[in-house]
């Protein structure tokens, strides 16, 4: 019996202890970032107006790790809204894929939770007692429960080729100016950080020896890091815009 038991202990230490590291590193990324940009925060953040650009960069900086919605996708859907000449329609479309993404994560996640909160008893002994195996099962969790992720990351996609269509049709011109190319460009940059942390939540559920919640923590914490930058870039970049024709103007 108290091998049983031990057994059971030895698979919760496997199970949970890769997800506390992860999230672990993943805050510590967060924290080393804040640090690193906290100059240019207080520079082109708190010594501006209020906006709704000031607003959502507070919220995104320091309740993104707290909110069900990333603020750092309402950052892309009003990024590109604006390269698009604010047309309404793309918008609407972009705010009806997110519901359908939302909702459909949200139905996918309900219809795979697993039956019971503890992995089973025969199973957590036999994983242990194999040798070399460095997880457990969660519970009776069906094995498409990775289908979670798989919504946001068409969502994603959807976004991502919305701005290199933009971005082509500006490269084709030899148009635009820097701010238009840096919007462009940093948007692409979070797409693809967001599109691999999406796609490795989807791989490590469907790795065994993986335990699927240990990049989750990943996926919080870079809309948190990259969404800042995004708006600390373009406000940096309007900054020195700025100056240049004032400097220019009183020549």
């Amino acid at each position: 019996m108290s091998t049983d038991v031990e057994a059971v202990i030895a698979c919760q230490y496997y199970q949970y202890s890769p997800t506390k590291y992860g999230a672990v590193a993943a805050l510590a990324m967060l924290t080393y970032d804040y640090a690193l940009t906290f100059d240019d925060e207080f520079e082109f953040v708190w010594k501006r107006r209020w906006s709704l650009g000031k607003i959502l960069f507070i919220f995104n900086r320091y309740f993104g790790l707290l909110s069900l919605l990333s603020f750092a996708m309402v950052i892309l859907i009003l990024r590109i809204y604006a390269v698009y000449n604010c047309s309404r329609r793309l918008l609407l479309i972009m705010i009806a894929f997110l519901v359908a993404a939302m909702a459909s994560s949200s139905w996918l996640a309900i219809s795979t939770l697993p039956t019971s909160d503890q992995p089973s008893h025969d199973n957590a002994v036999a994983l242990v007692m194999v040798g070399g195996t460095t997880g457990c099962p969660n519970g009776t969790t069906p094995p498409h429960a990775f289908f979670f992720w798989i919504p946001f990351l068409i969502f994603e996609t959807f976004l991502m080729a919305l701005m290199l269509c933009k971005g082509w049709r500006v490269y084709r011109s030899e148009g635009g100016s820097r701010l238009l190319h840096l919007i462009i460009r940093d948007s692409l940059f979070y797409f693809w950080v967001m599109f691999m942390a999406l796609l490795a939540n989807c791989i490590v559920w469907v790795v065994p020896s993986l335990d699927p919640r240990i990049a989750a923590g990943w996926t919080i914490a870079m809309p948190c890091a990259v969404g800042c930058r995004l708006l600390l870039n373009m406000r940096e970049s309007l900054y020195k815009e700025t100056t240049s024709i004032w400097t220019v103007m009183s020549a």
